[in-house]
């Protein structure tokens, strides 16, 4: 007796194409939204750097404004004194050179001559090497612009007064770099500061109250890189620019200070939804897998579940079955195929146990019923007789001299004598006979 094989670890297959299916999704998902995320850091890179870029034209712009503005000043004011009187006092001036530079907050203004380098106010902030300087410019009749930092910093631009024959006099003027810085948070809204990166020391800034603790911070790590940094700070994220202006002494840096943390966030935020809309999109790709695997997984199980029957023999119900479960449908697919095929396979499984039964009940030569099955009516006849008191007759009978026609003409010739008695014999008999062989 066979044993049906047992399944272990049973696992249906619409759970199997869904975890695959789902699994396919997720690294799909995920790595869209992984490119989607890199995408926009390197946008938001890209735009650092224009930003970057475009600040330091902006802040250059402002400085170079500043220097033209101290240089136009002093062409214009120099006209309004007599060189021979050496420095100069804001009471020496004409009421439109005071106007001039008090509308643009002139701090300091110094005349100095070849012979006459000397200031009168000790206390005035002005370049140590300044009457190095005032030679140059002298010698070039060029202009000269620079950023001096000792308590504080500011512009300065030393102008040549030129003589019909020559430079006889240099005109100093200064105003403090906090209008330059202001001007650049108005324009780009973005926080700077001029520092001094050998003895890290914060000279002017914005919002000293925002970002000066930001940059005392940064300036006591020795192992940041002074160009560009990203801090975190205070539960927010900033973009630092270290970059030198051109004229400006190395130890002195501007630095540009700009909030980035609603664009961090946003980029943070927009990785989560599109995480968040993969992981829907495949929720929704399950559901609807989960949805179309169904019915085709019910066949199935429908099938296996009633294939059985055919090895018990019972192939009209197992059709019947069939029939009533299958549906029509406009297009067929493979379980349909495959339902046709068991429905087939039912018939031909039914036909060949007729033939089978019947090859098991019969003579092969004649037709006629055999020993064992003639034994299965007799009983059957006799016990309703008994019951019902019936009378009956059993006739047995033989073929005298078989024997010859055998020897003589051949057991082919045998087999269709006793073919031709049996049909003899079966026209005579009642349909509520058994003649048997």
């Amino acid at each position: 007796m066979s044993h049906r094989p047992k399944l272990a670890n049973f696992i249906s297959i619409k759970w199997k194409y869904l975890i695959a299916f789902s699994l396919l999704l997720f690294i799909v998902n995920f790595g869209l939204a992984w490119q989607a995320s890199l995408s926009l850091k390197q946008q938001f890179l890209q735009y650092q750097q224009k930003n970057s870029e475009q600040s330091r034209q902006q802040l250059f712009g402002l400085l170079n404004s500043s220097y033209d503005l101290l240089v136009q000043t002093a062409y214009t004011v120099q006209h309004s004194f007599n060189i021979d009187q050496g420095n100069i006092k804001k009471q020496t001036l004409n009421e439109t050179s005071l106007e001039i530079i008090d509308t643009h907050h002139i701090e300091a203004i110094h005349l100095f001559t070849k012979d006459n380098l000397d200031i009168s106010n000790k206390n005035t902030l002005i370049p140590p090497d300044y009457k190095k300087q005032v030679l140059k410019v002298i010698e070039s009749e060029h202009s000269y612009s620079d950023i001096f930092c000792d308590q504080h910093c500011s512009l300065y631009s030393m102008v040549p007064i030129l003589q019909p024959d020559r430079t006889t006099a240099v005109l100093f003027l200064s105003k403090s770099v906090a209008e330059l810085l202001e001007n650049f948070f108005r324009i780009s809204g973005n926080d700077i500061a001029l520092v001094n990166s050998e003895m890290n020391k914060i000279f002017a800034l914005s919002h000293s109250q925002q970002i000066s603790p930001l940059l005392k911070q940064v300036m006591l790590n020795k192992t940041i890189n002074r160009h560009h940094l990203e801090v975190a700070w205070e539960g927010k994220s900033f973009n630092l620019e270290f970059f030198n202006y051109p004229e400006t002494p190395k130890p002195f840096q501007f630095v540009i200070v700009t909030d980035i943390t609603d664009n961090l966030q946003a980029i943070e935020q927009s990785s989560r939804d599109s995480m968040l809309y993969g992981l829907l999109g495949l929720l929704s790709s399950m559901l609807v897998l989960l949805y179309l695997m169904a019915k085709p997984v019910s066949r199935i199980l429908f099938l296996s579940k009633h294939l059985p029957l055919l090895a018990s023999m019972q192939h009209d119900k197992f059709k019947a079955e069939f029939q009533s479960h299958r549906k029509q449908s406009l297009i067929s697919d493979e379980l349909d195929r495959l339902e046709l095929t068991s429905i087939e396979l039912a018939e031909q499984l039914q036909a060949s146990e007729k033939d089978l039964i019947w090859q098991a009940e019969h003579d092969a030569l004649t037709g006629l019923k055999n020993r064992h099955r003639f034994r299965q009516d007799f009983e059957q006849i006799l016990n309703n007789a008994i019951r019902f008191q019936h009378e009956g007759a059993l006739l047995y009978f033989d073929l005298d001299q078989f024997k010859d026609v055998n020897d003589t003409s051949g057991h082919t010739t045998g087999d269709i004598l006793i073919k031709l008695v049996a049909e003899q014999v079966q026209k005579t008999i009642r349909n509520t006979e058994v003649f048997a062989r």
